[in-house]
């Protein structure tokens, strides 16, 4: 006696999706933040790792805007992104109304947004190398 089988259905395997970073790995959150101001056309967006000076970040990333209204654009870009897209909120933030220079707290990575020219004074990539 022959049994009739039912065809069975091959199910394709869904297309993978490019990996979403962890944003609570600071590395991760650093990289994020990068791409976030050169897209908005920081000048020279850097990640300098400070672990291991400091127990205030694991990492900072340092850019610099060629006037007051771009480092509070990039400032508010990054905020604002983070915020709508990824659910994360800056803990602390300073300078933004100003203009000269913004930093933003988000606890194991601190950016910092300047001014050329205070960029230049200040030489964080100096200081922290």
């Amino acid at each position: 006696m022959t049994m009739d089988k039912k065809p069975t259905r091959v199910r394709k395997a869904p297309a993978k999706k490019a990996a979403t970073p962890d944003l609570s790995i600071p590395r991760e959150l650093a990289e994020e933040i990068l791409e976030l101001l050169d897209s908005k056309k920081a000048v020279e967006p850097i990640i300098l790792e400070v672990g291991s000076k400091t127990v205030v970040a694991d990492f900072f990333v340092v850019a610099s805007a060629k006037s007051t209204t771009a480092v509070r654009a990039l400032g508010e870009h990054v905020i604002e992104k983070l915020k709508k897209d990824r659910d994360i909120m800056v803990l602390r933030r300073e300078g933004l109304s100003e203009g000269r220079w913004a930093a933003l707290d988000y606890g194991s990575v601190i950016v910092h947004i300047f001014l050329q020219e205070a960029r230049d004074t200040y030489q964080l990539e100096k200081l922290w190398a």
